[in-house]
């Protein structure tokens, strides 16, 4: 074993140093937790005497690539490389403990098998979940690829343990991650994300995909501007459940039903927007694909369903407060500015559309919600931006324009 300083002599069996053969060492090792290890010298080796095959003992190696992970007892651990990353999940120990970059790290600079077949392996699974804290220090993570189309819980972490687990201040760049059920940008089930971003593409096979988060948690302060491809239950931040706050998604959002701009369904929605194409069969809005609670949040992005229940804000059996619409609306039947289907026990209140509304099915597209089933509807509003066609629908709500204000272009202002 080789303690920290050492110095070794080491015998090149016979070989001769030359000025043109450049040679250089290479250290693989076991490190003492059983992780095993290449090293590379940052030099090459200079000749001391080219008829010796002993290098002389005045020489040393500088190793690079050197991991700053350390076992003791301080928190946080640092983390500085790949390898580093990769060693969080070593046992039940280190999955709790709280970790923080030190520096960017580019996974095309690090050990390949992190980029080819089926790339990085997710921090944390179902039967060992991440409970500790990851400090991103305001740094980023480049070019991670995961490549693991029939497995669950999948991104840079794959199962957090609870939302009292954070990742914090953490950027990532240029990611392409592909997963099954529960699939995240930053993370793929469970946990608080705050202050992070996500630019890389986001895809999952099942159900359950947003771009920062797979499902459930919290996520504070944070940002998509990254594609997001998946199935049922797909949004620009989060696929499904869970509290947003003050986040906003600027990239393209792709699935089957249960689709929005900021999240796939239910949950709480607060304080936050989207600018970003949504597009879906049924169950399509700019924030809330299904059920849930937006309140004060806003979309401008273009809204394109092919089936039913599409929105500018909710697709259906959500309540809505202090919101808007201004982005262009298509779909079937039960369109709506505001909400696709409206249920009996939700709310809308306080919010208006000014987006343009298209349906193929006129007898249930109505500017501000398609279908209204009876729920409770306090000072909303629709402009309608094209009211000289006569493809538009021609009213507020299902049934006439009560509790609804209608603006067209001679009277809106």
């Amino acid at each position: 074993f080789l303690a920290q300083n050492d110095k070794k002599t080491i015998l090149l069996n016979g070989q001769t140093i030359t000025a043109t053969n450049t040679p250089y060492i290479k250290l693989s090792y076991t490190t003492p937790q059983g992780l095993n290890k290449t090293q590379t010298s940052s030099q090459t080796l200079n000749p001391q005497n080219t008829t010796n095959d002993l290098v002389a003992s005045t020489q040393y190696i500088n190793l690079i690539e050197e991991n700053c992970f350390d076992w003791d007892d301080t928190t946080p651990h640092t983390i500085c490389t790949c390898d580093d990353l990769n060693t969080i999940d070593y046992n039940s120990t280190t999955l709790g403990w709280t970790y923080i970059l030190q520096n960017n790290l580019n996974f095309s600079n690090c050990d390949s098998t992190y980029n080819t077949d089926d790339g990085w392996r997710p921090i944390g699974t179902e039967a060992a979940k991440f409970s500790g804290n990851f400090l991103g220090n305001n740094k980023t993570i480049t070019n991670v690829y995961v490549n693991k189309p029939d497995t669950d819980y999948v991104g840079l972490f794959g199962y957090i343990n609870s939302n009292s687990s954070d990742i914090n201040n953490l950027g990532m760049i240029d990611s392409n991650i592909t997963g099954q059920n529960y699939v995240g940008g930053i993370n793929g089930r469970n946990g608080t994300v705050n202050n992070s971003y996500n630019t890389g593409t986001t895809n999952g096979t099942g159900s359950r995909t947003g771009g920062i988060n797979g499902s459930s948690g919290t996520i504070n302060n944070s940002y998509n501007t990254g594609i997001v491809n998946g199935t049922n239950y797909t949004g620009g931040i989060n696929g499904n459940g869970g509290t947003i706050n003050n986040s906003y998604n600027t990239g393209t959002t792709n699935g089957t039903q249960y689709v929005g701009g900021i999240n796939g369904a239910s949950g709480t929605i607060n304080n936050s927007y989207n600018t970003g194409t949504t597009n879906g069969t049924t169950y399509i809005a700019g924030i809330n694909g299904i059920q849930g609670t937006t309140n004060n949040s806003y979309n401008t992005g273009t809204i394109t369903g092919t089936g039913n229940n599409i929105g500018g804000i909710n697709g259906g059996y959500g309540t809505v407060n202090n919101s808007y619409n201004l982005g262009n609306i298509k779909g079937a039947s039960n369109v709506g500015g505001i909400i696709g289907y409206f249920a009996a026990e939700k709310s809308v209140i306080n919010s208006f559309s000014t987006g343009s509304l298209k349906g193929t099915s006129s007898s249930t597209n109505f500017g501000t919600i398609g279908y209204d089933g009876g729920g409770t509807i306090t000072n909303i509003y629709w402009y309608d931006s094209n009211s000289i066609d006569s493809a538009s629908p021609s009213e507020c709500i299902q049934g006439g324009r009560t509790n609804c204000t209608y603006l067209d272009d001679t009277n809106y202002t």
